[in-house]
């Protein structure tokens, strides 16, 4: 009689298929310990940009009371012009700094004489820039604006001196909101803001704002900083476009 060891093969195969699974979460779980893990990543922060309208300094009534009128205006015209390959004006140009501003500046200067000679409309018309009362009227389809934050934004405009601002530009002050902040140039003590303003302080203490986040701005262009300039600026309505 032969006697043998007695197998159960049934038991072997299931012992068989578990050390397969085992084998295989082993590796998943390895696999998925070796995966990279996201982080939380902060949230992108939004540079602070000012659209700076492309106005001309026009003489005569087609410019209104303000003598400026926006450039892009003449787009229409310039394409019209036989042999002339001028594309026209943007409406504005968005500025983040005071080096990109001067270049942008010095380009559409000269590309602003090359259509007003082709335009044929005199002497007397030029690309206004180093002056805010000129970009900041309510007249203008196009005005200056900005979006980010309000104290980003006046930052980068006093920053921008000599170029779309005049050279002898200084800051009075500005608010926003419950927020008013005065130049640290002016001795609030020795020369409280009521009378450095004037007459016109009533206008900056009714000052609400029409939209969310409008500025009232205040300033000078001469060094005594004996002219004081009231203007709004808005939140620009529209995203930026890239120059």
């Amino acid at each position: 009689m032969h006697c043998g060891r007695y197998v159960d093969t049934k038991w072997e195969f299931k012992m068989l298929i578990y050390r397969v699974l085992l084998v295989m979460a082993l590796v998943g779980s390895i696999s998925f310990a070796a995966m990279p893990k996201k982080r939380a990543g902060k949230k992108p922060v939004k540079k602070t940009v000012l659209q700076y309208p492309l106005v001309l300094e026009v003489p005569g009534k087609e410019a209104g009371d303000y003598g400026y009128i926006l450039a892009s205006s003449f787009n229409k015209k310039l394409k019209a012009l036989p042999g002339q390959d001028l594309a026209g004006f943007p409406d504005s140009i968005s500025l983040t700094s005071r080096t990109q501003a001067q270049k942008l500046v010095e380009h559409f200067a000269a590309y602003s004489e090359k259509a007003i000679e082709a335009l044929k409309l005199g002497d007397g018309t030029f690309l206004k820039t180093g002056s805010l009362s000129a970009v900041t009227g309510e007249n203008l389809a196009h005005r200056l604006c900005y979006s980010g934050k309000p104290e980003a934004a006046v930052s980068l405009l006093n920053g921008l001196t000599d170029s779309v601002v005049s050279d002898q530009h200084g800051m009075i002050a500005w608010k926003t909101g419950t927020k008013e902040v005065v130049s640290d140039e002016i001795d609030t003590e020795e020369s409280p803001l009521s009378q450095v303003l004037g007459e016109d302080f009533e206008m900056w203490q009714e000052f609400k704002g029409a939209t969310e986040g409008e500025i009232l701005f205040v300033w000078h262009e001469s060094d005594g900083g004996e002219d004081v300039n009231f203007a709004t600026i808005p939140k620009c309505a529209f995203h930026p476009k890239k120059n």
